[in-house]
């Protein structure tokens, strides 16, 4: 977040967080939710609250300067997602395995983009429509 002023206090929990950062004179912070591991049980993120907060984070854009989301498969830890909200635009991680002394061939490299796109390609074509 930059350039952090007073905005309305609408009770919700992006108001709550700016205006917390205001009244001690913050112009610019940080802000991340994540779930952690444990050993508890765990519900996740509120799914009431998640379409709040984009839409709070869609009407203060003078104020938060970029929000990206991650989302984690839970059965693949090494699977994520980065959706940037402002950009939208998708990031992807290719793990790639090497043997001691050893480099990563630029053919395979290319070979695994080319399917990891291919396995996203309808996800990229509904972002971009």
């Amino acid at each position: 977040m930059a350039n952090i002023h007073a905005i309305e206090d609408t009770h919700r929990p992006l108001s709550n967080i700016i205006n917390s950062y205001n009244a001690v004179g913050s112009r610019a912070g940080t802000m991340s939710f994540s779930l952690g591991k444990g050993r508890q049980p765990k519900e996740g993120l509120s799914p009431l609250q998640i379409p709040i907060m984009l839409d709070d984070i869609y009407e203060n854009m003078d104020i938060v300067d970029d929000a990206i989301l991650k989302v984690r498969d839970d059965d693949n830890n090494s699977n994520v997602d980065i959706v940037d909200l402002f950009d939208n635009c998708l990031h992807e991680y290719i793990d790639f395995k090497l043997e001691k002394r050893t480099t990563l061939a630029f053919d395979y490299a290319t070979k695994m983009m080319v399917r990891r796109y291919i396995e996203r390609k309808p996800e990229v074509k509904d972002l971009l429509s």
